[in-house]
């Protein structure tokens, strides 16, 4: 009896370090939740002390997307291999993580950076609101928190945000 214990605690032993080296996906994109492991639940100040000071503090979200925010966002934008950015109200909430320019993030759908126009529609469906644009469009998905942007029929932009927020957002 005591040999059947000892072998039974052994064994539990053995397997608890697979159990516990096994990690969420850090690479993942999930609507109105996170990017890898940015989520919206962290502080603009815990990203900030990891990332480091952004190389671009932004009024509204990047420019060049040429899709207006409500007054008061700003963004903070990590470009290069990072591909990462956020946007905040009051330097506290995160209010928008997204990324770009970077095949490093994905859906569990397989949508992700460079992937062609409509597979988002493929994907999730009719969107909430479509926001045309000099140069592109965007598509938000309102009730899941997720938006993409497209530019020459790709995306752009993948961006999560607290689902039913998107209006306090951007204008549309």
């Amino acid at each position: 009896m005591k040999t059947v214990a000892v072998l039974s605690i052994v064994g539990l032993v053995l397997l608890a370090p697979s159990v516990t080296s096994q990690t969420p996906d850090d690479n993942l994109i999930v609507p109105g939740r996170r990017i890898g492991k940015w989520t919206l639940a962290m502080s603009v100040e815990a990203i900030v002390k990891t990332l480091g000071d952004p190389p671009l503090l932004l009024e509204g979200l990047r420019t060049d997307w040429g899709i207006k925010t409500q007054p008061g966002v700003l963004a903070y934008d990590w470009r290069g291999p990072l591909g990462l950015g956020l946007a905040t109200r009051d330097d506290r909430t995160v209010l928008v993580l997204y990324t770009s320019g970077t095949l490093r993030y994905r859906t569990t759908t397989g949508v992700k950076y460079g992937t062609p126009l409509g597979s988002v529609e493929s994907a999730y469906g009719k969107p909430t609101a479509t926001i045309l644009a000099t140069h592109g469009s965007l598509v938000i998905y309102d009730r899941l928190g997720l938006a993409a942007r497209y530019r020459n029929r790709s995306v752009t932009v993948l961006a999560v945000f607290r689902p039913g927020s998107a209006q306090r957002i951007w204008k549309f």
